[in-house]
């Protein structure tokens, strides 16, 4: 019902994703994954980005069995590391000639306590919208090999929930990063605002 109007039509004919490279963050669950059975179906090589490598060796085995697909793989990063991220780019520009898709899918959500990145930013933004914009901006120039490259950034409604934000000044975007004034939910949509 409403859901399937919500989401809009779904168009899937004529699609042939051969020769080209996806990377998708957060690919081993949720919609990141269902993103990379689907796009694996047309035939996408597709290297899924996680925390965690034992869950994504179990992703990639479903994805390839689900999609009959076996150009699939995984690169190990934590989003909430400025050096995760830098080592998980410099395996990708080892590896890769080009990314044709880069989908930011990967997040944190409503964190009940106040927790900091490696790099001392609040969690949720940390991970959900500066972690992203840090690996794209290492990544830059594999999306631009591609001949017509794609940028997802996978938000949600959430963004509803986010405090008011001046786009003009930095400290508010920070204004959920001291215990007395965090809220789990202001803090999560603030992360989809940015995105």
């Amino acid at each position: 019902g409403g859901k399937k109007v919500y989401d809009g039509p779904v168009f899937n004919e004529g699609i042939d994703l051969k020769g080209k490279t996806i990377v998708i963050t957060g690919g081993n669950t949720g919609l990141g994954k269902d993103s990379a059975i689907a796009l694996a179906k047309k035939g996408a090589e597709i290297i899924i980005l996680c925390r965690n490598s034992e869950k994504a060796q179990s992703a990639v085995d479903d994805i390839k069995k689900e999609s009959n697909n076996s150009n699939i793989d995984y690169i190990v990063v934590d989003l909430a590391s400025l050096k995760s991220i830098d080592e998980c780019s410099k395996k990708l520009k080892s590896q890769l000639k080009k990314i044709d898709v880069l989908q930011l899918n990967a997040g944190v959500m409503a964190i009940p306590e106040l927790q900091y990145t490696n790099d001392g930013f609040e969690r949720q933004f940390g991970t959900n919208h500066l972690g992203h914009f840090a690996l794209t901006g290492k990544i830059i120039d594999l999306l631009k090999k591609s001949e017509q490259p794609r940028l997802v950034t996978v938000s949600s409604s959430a963004h509803l929930i986010s405090t008011e934000l001046n786009t003009q000044s930095t400290d508010e975007l920070m204004l959920l990063d001291k215990k007395e004034s965090y809220q789990p939910w202001k803090a999560y949509g603030n992360s989809k605002l940015a995105n």
